[in-house]
């Protein structure tokens, strides 16, 4: 459901972005060479985090003790205080381990980092970059925010398999319903 509260301006469920969508972005910010973008991008898409939990991750929550990439991530969600596993598809593995090959050390532990040194992105950053990803890709963004983001690949894995359940658990969601609202699915 989308309502307008201003001219121009829409509140309600964004759209996940669709596969040629997210293709199109992955390779418009790996020909620019924005190697923080694309790791900010594919791991947002892959971990389905909230804005609030993706821009506080630290470089220990994705990479192991041997110095590689992790393939799974547990977070703590700072909104329910559950946890959620997320599954680090090899496109967002390398698209950290280049990140983190050309991230300045001194920036400290934050895996994003924002324009203060020693500060994790804010969440206004983010949703700046996220638009700016959007516009690139001719995307109206009155319909796209970061949260489009987190909704991507839930969408996708429900188009794909049907199992509510399953994106339940990814999102960290209580109920059912709570995910069937999310996708807008009617009955599940």
């Amino acid at each position: 459901v989308v309502r307008r509260s201003h001219p121009g301006t829409i509140r309600g469920q964004m759209r996940p972005l669709t596969a040629p969508q997210v293709a199109a972005i992955e390779t418009m910010l790996a020909q620019d060479g924005d190697w923080r973008s694309l790791a900010l991008f594919r791991t947002a898409i892959d971990t389905m985090l909230r804005a609030s939990d993706l821009v506080t991750l630290l470089i220990p929550d994705v990479m192991g003790a041997d110095g590689q990439v992790m393939e799974e991530i547990i977070v703590r969600q700072r909104k329910t205080g559950g946890t959620v596993r997320g599954v680090l598809s090899p496109a967002t593995r390398d698209a950290l381990k280049r990140w983190l090959l050309v991230r300045p050390p001194f920036w400290g532990e934050w895996l994003f980092t924002g324009k203060v040194q020693g500060k994790h992105l804010s969440d206004s950053q983010y949703r700046r970059t996220a638009k700016g990803w959007f516009t690139m890709a001719r995307l109206d963004t009155r319909f796209y925010s970061t949260h489009s983001l987190r909704r991507t690949k839930a969408a996708l894995i429900y188009a794909k398999t049907g199992n509510i359940e399953a994106v339940r658990r990814l999102l960290g969601h209580a109920t059912v319903n709570a995910t069937s609202r999310y996708l807008g699915v009617e009955d599940a």
